[in-house]
C-alpha cells in the first residue's frame, strides 16, 4: 500500500501552528499594553535573550528566576516571553553559527593531543567564545526590534516613531 501525502495529513499541525500564532500575538499584545516604557520592555526582553542564548542549558531558568527575585522593577512578562521565543528549535542553528564563528577566531586543531580532553577543550573554547559573540549581537538586535515594535504599536495613527 502506498501512502500519499495530502494536505489533510497536516491538519492537526496546521491547527496547532495557528493556535500558537494566535497565542503569541495575544501574548505580544499583553506585553505591549503593559504600563512600562518601550525601553524597559526592550531591555527585559533583550536581557532574557542574552540569558537564553548563552550556552548554559538549564541555568537560564535559574538566572531568570534570580533576576526577577532581585530586580522587582524588571518586566517579568517580557523576560519570560524571550525564553519562549528562544526555544531549542531556534537556538540550535545559532549554536552551530556560534561554533563556526568561534572556530574562525580561536581555531581548531586537527590532531588529537595526548590529553583525552585536549581537543574537547579547544572545541569548547571555540563554542563558548563564538556563542558569546553571537548572543551579544542577537541581544542588541532584539533590543532594537522590540523597542521599535512597541513604539510603533503604541503610537497614534499618523505620527512617526521617536527612537
Amino acid at each position: 500500500m502506498e501512502y500519499k501525502l495530502t494536505p489533510t495529513c497536516f491538519t492537526p499541525l496546521h491547527i496547532s501552528l495557528a493556535q500558537f500564532k494566535r497565542g503569541a500575538k495575544r501574548c505580544f499584545c499583553h506585553i505591549v499594553e503593559a504600563e512600562a516604557s518601550p525601553h524597559a520592555l526592550a531591555l527585559a526582553f533583550s536581557l532574557g535573550t542574552l540569558i537564553s542564548l548563552l550556552p548554559t542549558p538549564g541555568l537560564n531558568l535559574a538566572l531568570i528566576a534570580l533576576l526577577t527575585a532581585v530586580f522587582k522593577q524588571i518586566h517579568k512578562g517580557a523576560l519570560v516571553a524571550s525564553m519562549g521565543v528562544w526555544n531549542i528549535f531556534v537556538i540550535t542553528p545559532l549554536y552551530v553559527l556560534g561554533h563556526q564563528v568561534g572556530t574562525l577566531l580561536v581555531g581548531e586543531t586537527a590532531v588529537l593531543p595526548p590529553l583525552p580532553f585536549g581537543r574537547f577543550t579547544n572545541l569548547g573554547t571555540a563554542f563558548f567564545v563564538g556563542n558569546f559573540i553571537v548572543a551579544v549581537a542577537v541581544t542588541a538586535v532584539s533590543y532594537l526590534i522590540i523597542r521599535l515594535a512597541v513604539s510603533r504599536r503604541r503610537q497614534p495613527m499618523g505620527q512617526e516613531v521617536q527612537a
